[in-house]
Order: structure tokens, then sequence, then C-alpha cells
């Protein structure tokens, strides 16, 4: 799974994302199904980016938890 989140942030780095599973159809699909992530990512609560971008993932196929306080300690 760690090659799979290295390859799609090569992609993203690169500006050449692959996944397509962002769609409707994959939004109604995962609603009735549930999700099957494949990692799970503590991130920094942001509106720059997001995770599932970063690593050319789809719905469903990371768990992402966010927290506003991430680095919060090293603020001056």
């Amino acid at each position: 799974m760690l090659g799979r989140l290295k390859a799609g942030n090569v992609r993203w780095v690169e500006a050449r994302p692959e996944h397509r599973g962002t769609d409707a159809e994959t939004r109604l699909e995962t609603a009735r199904s549930g999700q099957h992530p494949i990692a799970a990512v503590l991130a920094c609560a942001n509106s720059r980016v997001p995770v599932e971008m970063l690593f050319d993932q789809g719905i469903g196929e990371l768990f992402v938890v966010s927290s506003a306080f991430n680095g919060w300690e090293t603020t001056p």
C-alpha cells in the first residue's frame, strides 16, 4: 500500500493524476457499499490541498483524520 501512495504522490507532484474515483457514480457506490480505505492519514486541517489529491486517490480510499492543532507547539 505504501508503494501505491508513493506512486500517487509522484503523479501529483508531476501534475499527471490518473485516478478518477471522484465522480458522482463513485460517491453513490461508496454510499451504498461503504468505504474500503487502503490507509489512514493524520493530517493538518487546512483547505489548500485535500490529502486524497496528494496521493492521487479517490473517494473512500483513504481514511483521513484532520487535526487543527498539528504543529501548534512549534508556533512562536
